[in-house]
């Protein structure tokens, strides 16, 4: 044992130094890799926005790929995210409700309430799709407390939003102008200009649902927020808002008596909607064997945040 003491003193620090070096190369490959995930990430978000969805998948796909190889959960959390915003906008919720939650379920591994926010608001979002109203309003609440822990006004404005939509949907129209109304100066001081077209078109929709509600002529604040709308859109690119505003034209056309007005919105509201159903349809075909990690079950509704 004597003459290999010396050996011993040779390979025992020469191996620890290889396997720190090993570590460190590890750590330095996972920290290149999430920022590759999240360049995709990025990419996807600003593509999703402008309904660009194959560029949309094809990042998320690669997002997705990337995220297997590495051991975090933030991260396999925010692809999850993008892809269920790709899902949302898709109009296939109960998938994006299954990503959602899937995402919250790495998210409470971590400590970051800013991406549990984010998640909660979105998942509120999908929720109203799916018609769960109670526990939608319970993620959007849930979001606007932490927003406001973290006085993150830009992001707590989405939940005005999704408030407005909720209350939208549940048939208060005059409680969903009030959301709107809040949200659009937000939107405008912090040059959120989807949110503040998606606004506008809804609070069109909200004042002439209001109308039918009350018999009020809001006829003319539903046409000055759709006139609003249609200015963010000149310089825009938002298909789906701008397939909304002309079944809003119309609405609007036939209450002024312009009949002939009312048609041809119409018509182009048909047209253009078929065309985006269409998009939308191949899109979520060539998303159809994109299985993310955290499994396939579907978690559709269950408030536990």
């Amino acid at each position: 044992m004597s003459r290999l003491s010396p050996t011993y003193k040779i390979i025992v620090p020469f191996l620890a130094l290889f396997f720190a070096t090993v570590t460190v190369l590890r750590a330095q490959v996972q920290n290149d890799t999430i920022d590759q995930i999240q360049e995709l990430r990025k990419e996807a978000s600003n593509a999703i926005l402008i309904e660009d969805f194959d560029t949309a998948l094809s990042s998320i796909e690669n997002a997705n790929n990337l995220a297997g190889l590495v051991n975090d959960a933030e991260t396999k959390a925010d692809v999850l995210i993008t892809s269920s915003e790709l899902l949302y906008f898709l109009q296939n919720y109960k998938k994006a409700a299954s990503e959602s939650a899937k995402a919250i379920a790495f998210l409470k591994k971590t400590t970051d309430k800013n991406k549990i926010a984010k998640a909660y608001s979105l998942r509120g979002l999908i929720l109203i799709q799916l018609n769960d109203y109670a526990n939608a309003e319970r993620y959007l609440k849930d979001a606007d407390d932490l927003f406001t822990q973290l006085n993150d006004e830009k992001r707590q404005s989405n939940v005005l939003l999704g408030m407005g939509l909720l209350e939208l949907k549940r048939g208060k129209p005059k409680s969903a102008v009030n959301y709107f109304d809040a949200a659009i100066p937000l939107y405008q001081d912090y040059k959120l200009t989807f949110q503040e077209t998606s606004a506008q078109i809804n609070k069109a929709n909200a004042l002439i649902k209001l109308g039918a509600q009350t018999g009020e002529d809001n006829t003319v604040r539903a046409k000055e927020a759709l006139t609003a709308a249609n200015q963010l859109l000149k310089t825009n690119s938002y298909p789906k808002l701008e397939i909304e505003s002309y079944k809003l034209a119309s609405h609007i056309a036939i209450k002024e008596g312009d009949f002939q007005s009312a048609e041809n919105n119409l018509n182009l509201y048909a047209a253009k909607k078929d065309s985006l159903n269409q998009i939308y349809t191949n899109v979520l075909s060539k998303s159809a064997d994109i299985e993310h990690e955290g499994g396939k079950n579907e978690v559709l509704g269950e408030y536990s945040p």
